[in-house]
């Protein structure tokens, strides 16, 4: 495997290849974009591209011994860590120090790759940083992440920071094609316009079972009114309830709003890229009922949501207060008219 294998990220690969070649690949990169573009996968690449002794400078053979272990992630010099239950903590960075304190074993880099690097708690970041002010020499560090705006400044002032774009649909196209079998066109493309250039949320909304709690949520979220606050305890205490997929809740939510938005503010649908086209009767009632400064609001308001999902907050009391200002908003627009 090598760079080749990367799909959709042209500019990226390339930036990586060029470092690769002048033997100048810095000792802390930082990886960013939404969820499911290929950032960590890319990590690995550059992992077996700077420890591959057969291919030329810049790219990886795939068959030698570190190319196959690191293939296979296995590598005694590619240490890849992740979150232990919604954070990285700091007995994992502790250990990340001992294991820096010996040479490559059979590469010519130790590469760590921290996934999900905005996961890092206060005192993990803090172990991490001291590393970074000083690297050891033939350590590279890559930090993956889709929220840089929640790690240190100090951390990311250490980092050469390369930017993944969400990938096009040709792109998402040929990923899946490859990685699933007798997929239909119908499916395939309405997976497509959710996934909204992702492919972790595409391969996610290929589940018929996950299309139909979509349509229910919606439907429901459309009809939340202040005559039944019933139903906006029940819906919050339900979400609650399944937190693995809070942020799946809240994506949906946030580009359904933002359909609703585009379609208040245009009077051509045809031109217009929507993440729920299937929807498209529901998303025009919706965006009919509410201002676009209201639907700037609920944006505003999601996103305010989605920051203070990152900390340990009761979910179901969070949702709560968000969808009762938001009918509340609706109430006063009703009064004042």
């Amino acid at each position: 495997m090598s760079f080749k294998e990367v799909i959709g990220q042209q500019q990226a690969v390339t930036q990586l290849a060029a470092m690769a070649r002048s033997e100048n690949v810095p000792a802390a990169l930082l990886l960013t974009g939404m969820e499911g573009v290929g950032k960590c996968f890319t990590a690995f690449q550059l992992a077996q591209v700077v420890n591959c002794c057969q291919a030329p400078p810049g790219d990886a053979c795939g068959v030698c011994p570190d190319c196959r272990q690191i293939a296979r992630r296995v590598h005694p010099d590619v240490l890849l860590i992740e979150a232990e239950k919604n954070q990285i903590k700091i007995d994992q960075i502790r250990e990340l120090h001992h294991y820096l304190g010996f040479a490559p074993l059979s590469g010519r880099f130790k590469v760590i790759i921290i996934n999900d690097a905005h996961l890092l708690n206060a005192a993990a970041a803090n172990a991490l940083l001291k590393t970074l002010e000083e690297p050891p020499g033939q350590i590279i560090f890559m930090l993956v992440t889709h929220r840089q705006q929640v790690l240190l400044p100090t951390i990311l002032s250490r980092c050469i920071s390369l930017s993944f774009k969400p990938l096009s649909h040709d792109a998402l196209r040929q990923i899946l094609a490859s990685r699933e079998e007798d997929i239909e066109v119908k499916s395939m493309d309405r997976a497509i316009a959710l996934g909204g250039g992702s492919v972790s949320k595409t391969q996610y909304f290929l589940d018929e079972n996950r299309l139909a709690w979509r349509d229910d949520f919606l439907a429901r979220i459309c009809a939340l009114s202040a005559e039944n606050f019933e139903d906006i305890f029940a819906l919050a205490d339900e979400i609650s309830k399944d937190a693995e997929n809070v942020e799946v809740v809240h994506y949906v939510l946030g580009t359904f709003v933002r359909d609703a938005l585009i379609l208040a503010n245009s009077s051509d649908v045809n031109d217009l890229v929507l993440f729920h086209a299937d929807q498209l009767e529901l998303l025009r009632k919706f965006a009919a009922d509410r201002t676009p400064e209201e639907l700037v609001f609920w944006l505003e308001e999601l996103n305010r949501l989605q920051s203070r999902l990152l900390f340990n907050i009761n979910i179901k009391l969070a949702w709560e207060a968000l969808l009762m200002k938001l009918v509340a908003l609706q109430i006063k627009r009703d009064n004042v008219i």
